[in-house]
């Protein structure tokens, strides 16, 4: 399973499909004109080309790929300030059968910036294709992070409203660097979060809460910064905090949760939850992203017996993970690869612990 964000896959007109590599794009074709019959009476050629697939590279390079070989010309990219650079020819290299071409730029782009490429596409028998496309500037050095705690139900109250404990998900930062770029995909409600650019450094913890009741001036703040006491809102954390802008359910006992990388699609961590007797998900949804976290060898099977058993977490008793000691030596000895999950990492704590350091004390009856 593969979702996109930032509007990846926004079409306006009619487009050729875009590949599942596209990322963090939108592709408007604005007019074509196609070439006459030839001479003899032959139907020519009066299909312009059209755009398979976009992707962004890295900060300074994107890639086109078109149904069939073409020229570019009139190529410029805009920021969203409306500052825009003209990109030289010499920056452009096609494939031998021309019908892929990587534009290079000048100018590096920002991380989480929203720019625009225009450029005149033209295959070789005349007809053309003004194209505009949409992305959003790469980050070249993604912070990798881990799951540590999550609280799956909340303590709601419903004459103060701001003063309910909502769910939240806490993540180790186990590499520094920008967050931009992944997102946390949850199962039974089909919801996401996609993370701001924001840096970070090895050894944070951020506290993603799943339900915002109010406004900045109530508490609710994103600390995108360096000062993490901005946050004041009920259970505000002494770590990095953020709110997702939603006041209703995310999360439940029986569900997969899921951190994607946009980029490559795939499951960097998660967890499955389920409580006992759970004979299998609900949701298709949920049944696509335990499948994503196999294929992306985050966890060993996508059944719900090898879910963490939750029949116990409350708003008080939150899902802990215990072994962060030994995720962080894994990631350091093989920091391209994901580190593998089980229930066995996990318990019930008896107590919630946003921010701080899990604690160890499993919930009994």
């Amino acid at each position: 399973m593969k979702k996109i964000c930032a509007d990846v896959f926004r079409f306006i007109g009619s487009v050729a499909f875009i590949s599942s590599l596209t990322v963090f794009a939108a592709v408007a074709p604005f007019s074509c004109k196609v070439t006459d019959d030839v001479g003899d009476g032959t139907p020519s050629d009066s299909t312009p080309p059209s755009l398979v697939s976009f992707s962004v590279l890295d900060e300074r390079s994107v890639k086109f790929e078109f149904s069939e070989g073409v020229s570019l010309g009139n190529v410029s990219v805009s920021d969203s300030s409306g500052g825009a650079f003209a990109v030289d020819g010499s920056s452009i290299s096609f494939s031998e059968d021309k019908s892929a071409a990587e534009i290079a730029f000048v100018n590096g782009t920002e991380v989480g910036k929203n720019y625009v490429l225009r450029a005149v596409v033209s295959d070789f028998s005349g007809n053309s294709l003004e194209l505009e496309q949409s992305f959003i500037g790469f980050n070249s050095n993604k912070a990798r992070l881990a799951m540590s705690e999550l609280r799956l139900k909340q303590s709601a109250n419903s004459k103060e409203p701001l003063k309910s404990k909502v769910e939240f998900v806490e993540f180790c930062v186990l590499k520094g660097g920008n967050l931009f770029g992944q997102r946390v995909d949850f199962g039974y409600y089909s919801k996401s979060y996609e993370f701001p650019a924001v840096d970070v450094a090895a050894g944070e913890r951020v506290v993603l809460h799943l339900r915002k009741y109010g406004t900045a001036a109530d508490g609710f703040v994103d600390e995108l910064g360096s000062d993490l006491s901005e946050s004041t809102a009920q259970d505000s954390s002494s770590a990095r905090d953020l709110w997702m802008a939603n006041t209703s359910s995310v999360i439940t006992q029986n569900d997969v949760v899921a951190l994607v990388d946009c980029y490559s699609g795939l499951a960097v961590d998660g967890i499955m939850a389920a409580t006992a007797g759970k004979e299998s998900w609900s949701r298709k949804n949920q049944s696509a992203l335990a499948s994503l976290l196999v294929s992306s060898s985050v966890w060993a099977s996508d059944s719900t017996s090898s879910a963490v058993v939750s029949d116990n977490a409350s708003y008080a008793r939150t899902l802990s993970r215990q072994n962060m000691a030994a995720v962080s030596e894994k990631f350091s000895m093989n920091p391209d690869l994901p580190v593998p999950v089980s229930a066995d990492d996990w318990i019930i704590a008896s107590e919630a612990t946003p921010g701080t350091e899990n604690s160890t004390v499993a919930y009994s009856k």
